[in-house]
């Protein structure tokens, strides 16, 4: 039996967000969907295909995987589009109000204990920031940095206390605000609690902290902001 895997070919947006081209890797050649259908009927008795993060029947029965919904081919037919998903990230500024979930991690400078309370103080003057930019909802969690610390300090005296060793963890090495707020999109939230917290860490710290994709990031705070609807779960590519 000759089997075909055809796979959409995706490109990123600005921000790094998937874009469905409506094109189709088909074993080393590109096609649009109709046609790659078509290849797929010419050259294989079952075929599967991978849109918007799932797998689905394109040719044939195979008793697990699901048959491409109808509705879904159409759409993937006009063309370049977001994934279902991420219909959300369109959402224009003159929209109806919607809920937004606010996620802020901040990387201490260092992973010194002995600075811990000097870090939340830090913390909560972002939260108070965020507080008086309209957030609400706010909670402020240290549960991944101290599980790490802890992690880590584990590691060096399983090593025998040396002053410096490789370790490594699984645990975000990060302080963790999560906020809610209503707008109608999700880039002004994201553009005005950026600025807010970046101001209020360079205030506190005395120092510019560094962001995603940074190179010099010694002695520096780390700052990562993420807007999204509540519920929503990133998904990654299929393999």
């Amino acid at each position: 039996m000759a089997v075909a895997w055809l796979s959409e070919i995706e490109e990123r947006d600005p921000e790094g967000n998937a874009l469905c081209t409506g094109r189709f890797e088909c074993e080393g050649v590109e096609l649009p969907f109709r046609e790659a259908l078509a290849w797929a009927r010419a050259h294989a008795d079952r075929a599967y295909i991978d849109i918007e993060f799932e797998r689905y029947l394109l040719i044939g029965e195979d008793g697990q995987t699901p048959q491409l919904p109808p509705e879904l081919a159409e759409r993937v037919a006009r063309g370049p589009r977001r994934p279902a998903v991420d219909a959300w990230r369109d959402r224009a500024d003159d929209a109806p109000p919607a809920r937004w979930e606010v996620e802020v991690a901040l990387s201490p400078p260092d992973l010194s204990d002995k600075a811990h309370a000097e870090y939340e103080r830090v913390v909560e003057r972002v939260a108070g920031r965020l507080a008086a930019a309209g957030l609400d909802e706010i909670v402020v969690s240290s549960d991944e940095f101290d599980a790490g610390l802890a992690d880590i300090e584990a590691q060096r005296r399983r090593a025998g206390s040396p002053t410096e060793f490789g370790w490594m963890t699984m645990h975000r090495l990060d302080f963790v605000l999560r906020a809610a707020v209503a707008a109608p999109s999700y880039r002004p939230v994201h553009a005005r609690v950026r600025a807010a917290v970046l101001a209020e860490v360079e205030a506190a710290a005395g120092r510019r902290p560094y962001e995603r994709g940074a190179e010099d990031i010694e002695d520096r705070w780390g700052v990562e902001v993420d807007v999204r609807p509540p519920g929503y779960e990133w998904r990654a590519p299929l393999l």
